[in-house]
């Protein structure tokens, strides 16, 4: 049994919200997992504060009144363009389009080769695999998943594919 440890949780604790706030200002940020070993705080609860200050800077933004088209501004559709959306579809179509940061690549391939488990959470495929486990005989689920996710993976973002495969 693990012992307690005895701090204030982090959203409780001013002096560990403003270190995160100030490592999430970084550019590139930080990864969750960094800034969690860097805070001592389990990666979940970091993860969780992280998307609440998120939310909050995200909903003083939308509160801030539009520009007025008048002297040369923008119009309120421009302003509302330039807002960054809640779909994540198009943080991954920004990032796509951005170079690769090799100091990021590098942490990327170090943290998977610690952690190499990808999680995914869809009933769907869990059940088209869990029937073809009662189906095939020698059946080999994670090979079929990884095999998957690798040919999509590789679709979708070439050239990051390329970069990690050249660290190895």
């Amino acid at each position: 049994m693990k012992a307690a440890i005895d701090r204030p949780k982090l959203a409780e604790n001013e002096e560990a919200l403003a270190h995160l706030r100030s490592l999430m200002s970084q550019t590139p940020r930080p990864s969750e997992r960094a800034i969690a070993k860097e805070l001592k705080y389990p990666h979940s609860t970091v993860r969780w504060n992280i998307k609440r200050i998120d939310a909050e800077a995200a909903e003083q933004k939308a509160e801030g009144a539009p520009p007025t088209a008048e002297g040369g501004e923008q119009t309120a559709d421009e302003f509302i363009q330039q807002m960054p959306s809640s779909d994540p579809r198009d943080h991954r179509a920004e990032s796509r389009e951005r170079p690769i940061d090799s100091a990021l690549l590098a942490q990327a391939v170090a943290e998977a080769r610690r952690y190499p488990k990808a999680t995914v959470y869809s009933p769907l495929v869990r059940s088209v695999l869990n029937y073809l486990d009662l189906t095939t005989p020698r059946y080999k689920m994670s090979e079929d998943i990884r095999e998957m996710m690798e040919g999509a993976v590789r679709k979708k973002y070439p050239e990051i594919c390329r970069e990690v495969e050249g660290l190895k």
